[in-house]
Protein backbone atom coordinates (compact mmCIF):
# COMPACT_ATOMS: atom_id res chain seq x y z
CA UNK A 1 0.00 0.00 0.00
CA UNK A 2 1.26 3.27 -1.05
CA UNK A 3 0.83 4.66 2.85
CA UNK A 4 3.96 2.15 3.62
CA UNK A 5 6.28 3.60 1.62
CA UNK A 6 6.57 6.68 4.22
CA UNK A 7 9.79 4.75 5.84
CA UNK A 8 12.37 7.20 6.96
CA UNK A 9 11.98 10.47 9.25
CA UNK A 10 10.21 13.63 8.30
CA UNK A 11 10.64 17.39 8.13
CA UNK A 12 7.50 19.22 8.63
CA UNK A 13 7.66 23.60 8.69
CA UNK A 14 5.00 25.37 10.70
CA UNK A 15 5.35 28.49 12.24
CA UNK A 16 2.79 27.69 15.14
CA UNK A 17 4.55 23.63 14.84
CA UNK A 18 4.45 23.75 19.01
CA UNK A 19 0.78 25.29 19.74
CA UNK A 20 -1.53 22.47 20.34
CA UNK A 21 -4.25 24.31 18.75
CA UNK A 22 -2.97 24.67 15.31
CA UNK A 23 -4.09 22.61 12.32
CA UNK A 24 -0.99 21.09 12.18
CA UNK A 25 -0.91 18.99 15.86
CA UNK A 26 -3.00 16.41 14.20
CA UNK A 27 -0.52 16.04 11.40
CA UNK A 28 2.23 15.16 13.73
CA UNK A 29 0.32 13.13 16.07
CA UNK A 30 -0.28 10.57 13.00
CA UNK A 31 3.17 11.04 11.86
CA UNK A 32 4.34 10.58 15.48
CA UNK A 33 2.11 7.54 15.52
CA UNK A 34 3.89 5.70 12.91
CA UNK A 35 7.29 6.17 15.27
CA UNK A 36 8.82 8.38 12.16
CA UNK A 37 11.32 10.75 13.52
CA UNK A 38 10.12 14.45 12.70
CA UNK A 39 12.04 17.27 12.61
CA UNK A 40 10.07 20.35 13.32
CA UNK A 41 11.36 23.94 11.63
CA UNK A 42 9.23 27.21 12.31
CA UNK A 43 10.45 29.15 9.38
CA UNK A 44 11.67 28.54 6.04
CA UNK A 45 15.57 26.87 5.82
CA UNK A 46 18.55 28.60 4.21
CA UNK A 47 18.93 27.51 0.96
CA UNK A 48 22.08 25.69 1.81
CA UNK A 49 19.98 23.48 4.33
CA UNK A 50 17.77 21.79 1.04
CA UNK A 51 20.80 19.08 0.08
CA UNK A 52 20.36 17.42 3.79
CA UNK A 53 16.51 17.01 2.93
CA UNK A 54 17.52 14.12 0.86
CA UNK A 55 16.76 11.89 3.39
CA UNK A 56 13.20 12.61 4.75
CA UNK A 57 10.59 10.21 3.59
CA UNK A 58 7.76 13.32 4.04
CA UNK A 59 8.29 16.64 3.55
CA UNK A 60 5.33 19.14 4.82
CA UNK A 61 4.77 22.88 4.57
CA UNK A 62 2.26 25.14 5.82
CA UNK A 63 1.54 27.69 3.01
CA UNK A 64 0.63 30.09 6.10
CA UNK A 65 4.04 30.56 7.40
CA UNK A 66 3.45 34.32 8.36
CA UNK A 67 6.09 35.62 11.20
CA UNK A 68 4.44 35.23 14.62
CA UNK A 69 4.92 38.79 15.65
CA UNK A 70 3.00 40.11 13.00
CA UNK A 71 -0.31 38.31 13.95
CA UNK A 72 -2.55 40.24 16.16
CA UNK A 73 -5.23 38.76 17.68
CA UNK A 74 -9.14 39.20 15.53
CA UNK A 75 -7.14 40.67 12.63
CA UNK A 76 -6.52 39.96 9.17
CA UNK A 77 -3.16 39.99 8.20
CA UNK A 78 -2.18 42.81 5.74
CA UNK A 79 -1.91 42.00 2.26
CA UNK A 80 1.93 42.85 1.59
CA UNK A 81 2.08 40.22 4.27
CA UNK A 82 0.66 37.91 2.54
CA UNK A 83 2.31 38.85 -0.78
CA UNK A 84 5.39 38.13 0.55
CA UNK A 85 4.77 35.00 2.51
CA UNK A 86 3.36 33.63 -0.79
CA UNK A 87 6.41 34.38 -3.06
CA UNK A 88 8.74 33.13 -0.36
CA UNK A 89 7.29 29.74 0.29
CA UNK A 90 6.75 29.45 -4.14
CA UNK A 91 10.18 30.43 -4.21
CA UNK A 92 11.35 27.34 -1.40
CA UNK A 93 9.19 25.23 -3.30
CA UNK A 94 10.98 25.67 -6.66
CA UNK A 95 14.24 25.11 -5.11
CA UNK A 96 12.98 21.89 -3.77
CA UNK A 97 11.81 21.08 -7.38
CA UNK A 98 14.88 21.81 -8.52
CA UNK A 99 17.41 20.20 -6.00
CA UNK A 100 15.56 17.20 -4.96
CA UNK A 101 13.18 14.36 -6.55
CA UNK A 102 10.80 14.08 -4.17
CA UNK A 103 6.81 15.01 -3.33
CA UNK A 104 6.12 18.17 -1.48
CA UNK A 105 2.49 18.17 0.46
CA UNK A 106 1.70 21.72 1.06
CA UNK A 107 -1.14 22.23 3.93
CA UNK A 108 -3.53 25.63 4.30
CA UNK A 109 -6.33 26.49 5.60
CA UNK A 110 -7.06 28.51 2.85
CA UNK A 111 -8.54 28.06 -0.56
CA UNK A 112 -6.41 24.97 -2.05
CA UNK A 113 -7.56 26.11 -5.52
CA UNK A 114 -5.96 29.77 -4.56
CA UNK A 115 -2.80 28.22 -3.15
CA UNK A 116 -2.70 25.89 -6.36
CA UNK A 117 -3.21 29.13 -8.81
CA UNK A 118 -0.60 31.25 -6.71
CA UNK A 119 2.10 28.71 -7.20
CA UNK A 120 1.26 27.76 -10.63
CA UNK A 121 1.67 31.40 -11.24
CA UNK A 122 4.83 32.10 -9.20
CA UNK A 123 6.95 28.90 -10.40
CA UNK A 124 8.93 28.78 -13.14
CA UNK A 125 7.78 24.85 -13.66
CA UNK A 126 5.36 23.54 -16.21
CA UNK A 127 2.09 22.73 -15.06
CA UNK A 128 2.40 18.98 -15.82
CA UNK A 129 5.46 18.93 -13.54
CA UNK A 130 3.79 20.85 -10.20
CA UNK A 131 0.99 18.13 -10.47
CA UNK A 132 2.89 15.15 -10.48
CA UNK A 133 5.46 16.30 -7.46
CA UNK A 134 3.04 18.89 -5.45
CA UNK A 135 0.16 18.28 -3.47
CA UNK A 136 -2.14 20.65 -1.77
CA UNK A 137 -4.35 19.98 0.77
CA UNK A 138 -6.72 21.71 3.06
CA UNK A 139 -5.82 21.07 7.34
CA UNK A 140 -9.31 20.03 7.63
CA UNK A 141 -9.31 17.30 4.62
CA UNK A 142 -5.96 15.35 6.80
CA UNK A 143 -7.15 16.18 10.67
CA UNK A 144 -7.34 12.29 10.97
CA UNK A 145 -6.89 10.89 7.64
CA UNK A 146 -3.32 12.01 6.56
CA UNK A 147 -1.32 9.09 5.44
CA UNK A 148 -4.63 7.84 3.66
CA UNK A 149 -5.16 10.64 1.41
CA UNK A 150 -1.35 10.70 0.24
CA UNK A 151 -1.58 6.83 -0.25
CA UNK A 152 -4.68 8.33 -2.91
CA UNK A 153 -2.65 10.65 -4.66
CA UNK A 154 0.38 8.64 -4.73
CA UNK A 155 -1.33 5.72 -6.32
CA UNK A 156 -2.93 8.24 -9.10
CA UNK A 157 0.82 9.74 -9.93
CA UNK A 158 2.51 6.96 -11.40
CA UNK A 159 5.77 8.72 -11.18
CA UNK A 160 6.16 9.25 -7.63
CA UNK A 161 4.85 5.81 -7.39
CA UNK A 162 7.01 3.98 -8.78
CA UNK A 163 10.42 6.32 -7.41
CA UNK A 164 9.13 5.53 -4.22
CA UNK A 165 9.17 1.22 -4.42
CA UNK A 166 11.96 1.31 -6.47
CA UNK A 167 13.81 3.52 -3.67
CA UNK A 168 12.75 1.10 -0.59
CA UNK A 169 13.95 -2.27 -3.32
CA UNK A 170 17.49 0.38 -3.91
CA UNK A 171 18.26 0.76 0.03
CA UNK A 172 17.95 -2.58 0.57
CA UNK A 173 20.16 -4.04 -2.83
CA UNK A 174 22.64 -1.36 -1.58
CA UNK A 175 23.09 -2.69 2.05
CA UNK A 176 23.15 -6.35 0.73
CA UNK A 177 25.73 -5.42 -1.77
CA UNK A 178 27.99 -3.18 0.33
CA UNK A 179 27.67 -5.93 3.59
CA UNK A 180 28.45 -8.38 0.56
CA UNK A 181 31.77 -6.52 -0.44
CA UNK A 182 32.88 -5.70 2.95
CA UNK A 183 33.48 -9.74 3.72
CA UNK A 184 35.89 -9.67 1.21
CA UNK A 185 38.36 -6.50 2.84
CA UNK A 186 37.43 -3.36 4.90
CA UNK A 187 39.90 -1.94 1.79
CA UNK A 188 37.90 -3.73 -1.42
CA UNK A 189 37.49 0.54 -2.89
CA UNK A 190 41.09 0.68 -2.81
CA UNK A 191 41.64 -2.54 -4.37
CA UNK A 192 39.09 -1.94 -7.60
CA UNK A 193 40.71 1.67 -7.70
CA UNK A 194 44.54 0.56 -7.92
CA UNK A 195 42.95 -2.49 -10.21
CA UNK A 196 41.57 0.57 -12.45
CA UNK A 197 44.18 2.73 -12.37
CA UNK A 198 46.75 -0.62 -13.66
CA UNK A 199 43.95 -0.39 -16.75
CA UNK A 200 44.51 3.03 -17.93
CA UNK A 201 40.56 3.59 -17.29
CA UNK A 202 38.66 6.11 -15.61
CA UNK A 203 38.95 5.17 -11.59
CA UNK A 204 36.00 6.74 -10.75
CA UNK A 205 33.68 5.37 -13.47
CA UNK A 206 35.09 2.16 -13.28
CA UNK A 207 34.38 2.00 -9.19
CA UNK A 208 31.07 3.89 -9.73
CA UNK A 209 29.68 0.69 -12.94
CA UNK A 210 31.06 -2.14 -10.29
CA UNK A 211 29.08 -0.71 -7.68
CA UNK A 212 25.86 -0.10 -9.82
CA UNK A 213 26.17 -3.66 -12.01
CA UNK A 214 26.17 -5.02 -8.10
CA UNK A 215 23.20 -3.39 -6.78
CA UNK A 216 21.31 -3.82 -9.69
CA UNK A 217 22.01 -7.80 -9.46
CA UNK A 218 20.80 -7.96 -6.24
CA UNK A 219 17.57 -6.07 -6.52
CA UNK A 220 14.57 -8.61 -5.09
CA UNK A 221 11.88 -8.91 -7.43
CA UNK A 222 10.14 -5.56 -7.52
CA UNK A 223 6.37 -5.95 -7.92
CA UNK A 224 4.53 -2.61 -8.88
CA UNK A 225 0.81 -3.04 -8.89
CA UNK A 226 -1.21 -2.71 -12.17
CA UNK A 227 -3.88 -0.92 -11.08
CA UNK A 228 -1.69 1.85 -10.51
CA UNK A 229 0.76 1.87 -13.32
CA UNK A 230 -2.11 0.44 -16.17
CA UNK A 231 -3.63 2.75 -18.50
CA UNK A 232 -6.92 2.29 -19.30
CA UNK A 233 -8.94 3.15 -22.51
CA UNK A 234 -12.03 3.20 -20.54
CA UNK A 235 -11.13 6.03 -18.33
CA UNK A 236 -9.32 7.52 -21.51
CA UNK A 237 -6.07 8.00 -19.79
CA UNK A 238 -4.49 6.62 -23.11
CA UNK A 239 -6.04 9.43 -25.09
CA UNK A 240 -3.48 11.54 -22.71
CA UNK A 241 -0.28 9.68 -24.13
CA UNK A 242 0.38 11.61 -27.27
CA UNK A 243 2.64 10.20 -29.86
CA UNK A 244 4.98 12.78 -29.34
CA UNK A 245 4.95 11.49 -25.40
CA UNK A 246 5.35 8.02 -26.28
CA UNK A 247 8.40 8.59 -28.61
CA UNK A 248 10.11 10.81 -26.11
CA UNK A 249 9.51 8.40 -23.05
CA UNK A 250 11.09 5.33 -25.38
CA UNK A 251 13.92 7.55 -26.85
CA UNK A 252 14.96 9.09 -23.16
CA UNK A 253 14.91 5.29 -22.03
CA UNK A 254 16.84 4.52 -25.17
CA UNK A 255 19.41 6.98 -25.24
CA UNK A 256 22.00 9.25 -22.34
CA UNK A 257 22.78 12.73 -23.67
CA UNK A 258 26.13 13.17 -23.77
CA UNK A 259 26.11 16.29 -20.79
CA UNK A 260 25.33 13.53 -18.73
CA UNK A 261 28.50 11.58 -19.88
CA UNK A 262 31.82 11.10 -18.27
CA UNK A 263 34.01 13.52 -20.59
CA UNK A 264 37.35 11.06 -20.29
CA UNK A 265 34.94 7.46 -20.83
CA UNK A 266 34.17 6.25 -24.08
CA UNK A 267 31.73 3.25 -24.81
CA UNK A 268 30.31 1.33 -27.41
CA UNK A 269 27.19 3.04 -28.65
CA UNK A 270 28.52 6.53 -28.49
CA UNK A 271 26.82 8.63 -31.51
CA UNK A 272 28.38 11.67 -33.09
CA UNK A 273 26.89 14.49 -35.34
CA UNK A 274 28.74 14.23 -38.72
CA UNK A 275 26.32 15.89 -41.17
CA UNK A 276 26.54 19.08 -43.01
CA UNK A 277 26.71 22.05 -40.67
CA UNK A 278 23.17 22.96 -42.02
CA UNK A 279 22.30 19.70 -40.90
CA UNK A 280 24.36 18.11 -38.32
CA UNK A 281 22.43 15.09 -37.74
CA UNK A 282 21.12 14.15 -40.95
CA UNK A 283 24.08 11.78 -40.91
CA UNK A 284 25.48 10.12 -37.44
CA UNK A 285 28.19 8.40 -36.68
CA UNK A 286 28.36 4.69 -33.65
CA UNK A 287 30.83 3.73 -31.80
CA UNK A 288 31.05 -0.15 -32.18
CA UNK A 289 34.31 -1.10 -30.78
CA UNK A 290 34.35 -3.36 -27.90
CA UNK A 291 34.87 -1.77 -24.08
CA UNK A 292 38.16 -3.08 -23.62
CA UNK A 293 39.35 -1.49 -26.57
CA UNK A 294 38.15 1.73 -25.75
CA UNK A 295 41.16 2.36 -22.99
CA UNK A 296 44.48 3.93 -24.01
CA UNK A 297 47.54 1.40 -22.93
CA UNK A 298 50.65 1.35 -24.23
CA UNK A 299 51.55 4.93 -23.78
CA UNK A 300 48.41 6.07 -25.85
CA UNK A 301 46.38 9.04 -24.70
CA UNK A 302 42.59 8.99 -24.90
CA UNK A 303 42.46 11.10 -27.80
CA UNK A 304 44.25 8.36 -29.34
CA UNK A 305 42.06 5.42 -29.19
CA UNK A 306 40.52 4.37 -32.53
CA UNK A 307 36.93 3.56 -32.83
CA UNK A 308 35.00 1.32 -35.44
CA UNK A 309 32.53 3.46 -36.65
CA UNK A 310 29.18 2.52 -38.84
CA UNK A 311 27.38 5.61 -40.58
CA UNK A 312 23.54 6.28 -40.10
CA UNK A 313 21.43 8.35 -41.97
CA UNK A 314 18.47 10.23 -41.66
CA UNK A 315 15.68 8.39 -43.57
CA UNK A 316 13.21 10.75 -45.34
CA UNK A 317 9.65 11.06 -44.59
CA UNK A 318 8.46 9.29 -48.04
CA UNK A 319 10.48 6.52 -47.05
CA UNK A 320 9.29 5.26 -43.64
CA UNK A 321 5.65 6.42 -43.82
CA UNK A 322 4.28 2.81 -43.62
CA UNK A 323 4.63 -0.41 -42.32
CA UNK A 324 4.95 -2.14 -46.38
CA UNK A 325 7.68 0.45 -47.46
CA UNK A 326 9.89 -0.69 -44.49
CA UNK A 327 9.83 -4.49 -44.69
CA UNK A 328 10.50 -3.96 -48.53
CA UNK A 329 13.75 -1.89 -47.68
CA UNK A 330 14.95 -4.49 -45.12
CA UNK A 331 14.01 -6.88 -47.06
CA UNK A 332 15.90 -5.61 -50.12
CA UNK A 333 19.06 -4.57 -48.35
CA UNK A 334 19.95 -7.46 -45.66
CA UNK A 335 23.17 -4.99 -44.17
CA UNK A 336 21.01 -2.86 -43.33
CA UNK A 337 19.19 -2.40 -39.80
CA UNK A 338 16.96 1.12 -38.50
CA UNK A 339 16.86 2.51 -35.39
CA UNK A 340 13.97 4.29 -34.41
CA UNK A 341 15.10 5.64 -30.70
CA UNK A 342 18.23 7.72 -31.57
CA UNK A 343 15.63 11.41 -31.95
CA UNK A 344 12.99 12.58 -30.19
CA UNK A 345 10.94 12.42 -32.91
CA UNK A 346 11.54 8.77 -33.47
CA UNK A 347 12.30 9.18 -36.87
CA UNK A 348 14.71 6.36 -37.38
CA UNK A 349 18.25 6.30 -39.10
CA UNK A 350 19.08 3.98 -41.56
CA UNK A 351 22.65 2.25 -40.33
CA UNK A 352 24.92 0.85 -43.15
CA UNK A 353 27.33 -1.79 -41.90
CA UNK A 354 28.97 -1.90 -44.78
CA UNK A 355 29.68 1.62 -44.66
CA UNK A 356 32.23 1.55 -41.66
CA UNK A 357 35.15 3.61 -40.76
CA UNK A 358 38.15 4.10 -38.19
CA UNK A 359 38.63 7.05 -36.10
CA UNK A 360 40.13 8.83 -33.44
CA UNK A 361 38.45 9.62 -30.19
CA UNK A 362 40.02 13.12 -30.43
CA UNK A 363 38.73 13.66 -33.52
CA UNK A 364 35.23 13.33 -32.45
CA UNK A 365 34.86 13.42 -29.03
CA UNK A 366 33.25 17.57 -29.48
CA UNK A 367 30.44 15.91 -31.63
CA UNK A 368 28.65 13.47 -29.17
CA UNK A 369 25.58 13.69 -28.99
CA UNK A 370 24.69 10.61 -26.69
CA UNK A 371 25.02 7.01 -25.90
CA UNK A 372 22.52 4.21 -27.04
CA UNK A 373 22.12 1.72 -24.49
CA UNK A 374 20.94 -2.04 -24.48
CA UNK A 375 19.11 -3.77 -25.84
CA UNK A 376 19.53 -1.20 -28.74
CA UNK A 377 22.85 -1.16 -28.64
CA UNK A 378 23.49 -4.91 -28.17
CA UNK A 379 21.68 -5.75 -31.39
CA UNK A 380 24.04 -3.17 -33.59
CA UNK A 381 26.76 -5.03 -32.09
CA UNK A 382 25.89 -8.22 -32.93
CA UNK A 383 25.01 -7.51 -36.43
CA UNK A 384 28.28 -5.94 -36.61
CA UNK A 385 30.10 -9.25 -35.23
CA UNK A 386 32.76 -9.30 -37.68
CA UNK A 387 34.66 -6.74 -35.11
CA UNK A 388 32.43 -7.80 -32.17
CA UNK A 389 33.63 -11.49 -30.90
CA UNK A 390 34.70 -11.10 -27.41
CA UNK A 391 33.21 -9.53 -24.21
CA UNK A 392 35.72 -7.73 -22.53
CA UNK A 393 37.17 -8.14 -19.30
CA UNK A 394 39.12 -5.28 -16.61
CA UNK A 395 42.17 -6.46 -16.00
CA UNK A 396 43.09 -8.20 -12.77
CA UNK A 397 46.19 -7.26 -11.14
CA UNK A 398 49.30 -8.88 -11.00
CA UNK A 399 49.35 -9.80 -6.76
CA UNK A 400 45.78 -11.91 -8.10
CA UNK A 401 47.99 -14.14 -9.28
CA UNK A 402 50.10 -14.50 -6.14
CA UNK A 403 51.64 -17.86 -4.65
CA UNK A 404 48.77 -18.68 -2.45
CA UNK A 405 46.19 -19.46 -5.20
CA UNK A 406 44.73 -22.65 -5.27
CA UNK A 407 45.91 -25.70 -6.82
Amino acid sequence: MASDFFIGPAVVVDDKIEDPDSGMASVLAQIDERSMPIVKKTGLPRESEIDHWRGFSLIVLDWELRPIASEIAGLSVPAGLSEENAAEVADFVEKLLTRLYCPIFILTNQSVDAVKDELATRLDAVEEQLEARVLVMGKAEVAEHLFEELAKWIESHPAVYVMELWERGYQDARGMMFRNFELTSGQWPSVLWATSKADGVNESFELAETITRNIVHRFRPLEFEDAVLRIDDDEGRMDDLSMPTLRLVVHRGAVVPSESLYRDVIMPGDFFAAGDPEDRLARILINLTPACDLVPRGGKTLDDIRMFLVEGQLLSDDEFDSERKIEKLLESRPELELVWVLREDARPYRIRFKSWSVGQWGDYKEARIGRLLDPWITQLLQRFALHFQRQGLPRLSEHFYGANRPP
